[in-house]
């Protein structure tokens, strides 16, 4: 057979061979030999990996190959056999042994044929490196511009500053990008500052409110209860709690979507939905709730980090569980935005401008944004933390008013 890098023919071993030392699958020299287990036949190992890749497993000649090294003994006695360099028609002489062989024509053999980077012509690797010194294919970069240039090409001291030039204005037109990126990215974080500040001043009015409806509550309930030795001082405290928690946080949060809400003042509350985040939420499981649902329903999320705050929350009636809205599409309730498309999502917004690619990507206010998967997957975004489809760290919850 024809000789080539990857086999030796019999020709050039320096002394007549056995027929053993044959691969009898290419009738080569054996060339990284490797033996049958079962018929102890001995090949290439180039050679029978391909009958393997053809018929698996299937040895050629007792049909149940198992492959294993060839005994030491019989590599010893190939190492010991004498081989003429694969270059010898371009003038190598060199003659060794059988282990030595691979390494010479691989790497070490000067007259061995490589390829020239630039013209792609076959050179002797004796004399590559100066071919490739003049070939005019040769692409070289300039160390003061960066120019890619074919070697020997005209490139003078204009023309380096001309290039030198072209690249600043390139800089120059990038570093205006992203500025102008930058500054975007700039005003509508002041943007959300804002939104953020006037809720802020909103809420401290609430609580400014809340706090003088408290005061005034006290009063009325130490008129109520004629707080005296009658009454104990923790009695007084637990329902004081409890008419302050209705007042304050239970009336306000009907209509609107609230932010890091403590569970412990939602005592006339209890959950009756909570799984991971990553859970496939679907409408059978909404539809099992009906029953356990009240009049109004709260729908938020949990950080695994504040296991006892809802973190973003909205409440709404129970027929919230029931809806069946078209995409893109939402039913507003008070304040508040609800969606629940079969195959698609379920959540809330803060506005009807919602993008349901399957749950609602919008990022308008997406710090007020809850969405989850339905029948596919798991929930995808708290505000803007999104991606959360099989996150451990936050759970989906539903509550419900105690009857």
């Amino acid at each position: 057979m024809a000789d080539d890098r990857n086999s030796i023919c019999k020709e050039r071993v320096q002394s007549s061979i056995e027929e053993e030392y044959l691969c009898p699958l290419c009738y080569n020299l054996l060339l990284k030999p490797v033996e049958c287990n079962n018929c102890q036949r001995v090949f290439c190992k180039q050679c029978i990996d391909k009958c393997l890749k053809a018929k698996p497993n299937l040895c050629p000649f007792c049909e149940n190959y198992q492959e294993k090294r060839c005994s030491p003994m019989f590599y010893a006695l190939l190492c010991k056999l004498k081989i003429e360099c694969i270059n010898k028609p371009n003038g190598c002489d060199q003659v060794l042994l059988y282990e030595l062989i691979e390494e010479h024509e691989t790497n070490k053999c000067l007259d061995q044929m490589k390829q020239c980077r630039g013209c792609l012509k076959n050179i002797l690797k004796r004399d590559l490196d100066q071919h490739e010194a003049t070939c005019d294919q040769i692409e070289i970069q300039c160390v003061k511009c960066s120019l890619i240039r074919k070697q020997n090409s005209k490139h003078d001291q204009f023309d380096c500053l001309s290039n030198k030039q072209v690249l600043l204005e390139q800089k120059i037109q990038q570093n205006e990008e992203q500025n102008k990126t930058l500054i975007n990215k700039i005003q509508m974080a002041v943007k959300q500052l804002e939104i953020h500040n006037i809720e802020n001043q909103q809420k401290i009015k609430q609580l400014e409110i809340a706090n003088a409806e408290s005061q005034e509550m006290i009063k009325c309930l130490k008129n109520e209860l004629q707080w005296n030795d009658k009454f104990s001082k923790s009695d007084f405290i637990d329902e004081l709690k409890k008419q302050i928690s209705l007042s304050l946080l239970i009336e306000p949060f009907h209509g609107d979507i609230k932010t890091n809400i403590p569970l412990a003042l939602l005592p006339q509350w209890h959950i009756i939905y909570d799984q991971l985040y990553s859970h496939k939420t679907t409408i059978n499981e909404f539809h099992a709730l009906l029953p356990k649902c009240s009049v109004n329903i709260i729908v938020g999320a949990i950080s695994k980090n504040s296991p006892t705050v809802l973190s973003l929350a909205a409440c709404g009636p129970k027929d919230i569980l029931s809806l069946n809205t078209l995409l893109n599409q939402p039913f507003k309730h008070d304040n508040v935005y609800w969606y629940l498309t079969p195959t698609k999502s379920f959540g809330f917004s803060p506005t009807s401008v919602i993008k349901q690619e399957s749950p609602d990507i919008v990022s308008d206010q997406g710090y007020k944004r809850l969405s989850w998967y339905l029948d596919s997957y798991g929930g995808y975004r708290v505000g803007n933390i999104i991606n959360l489809t099989t996150s451990g760290d936050w759970r989906k919850v539903i509550l419900s008013e105690k009857v």
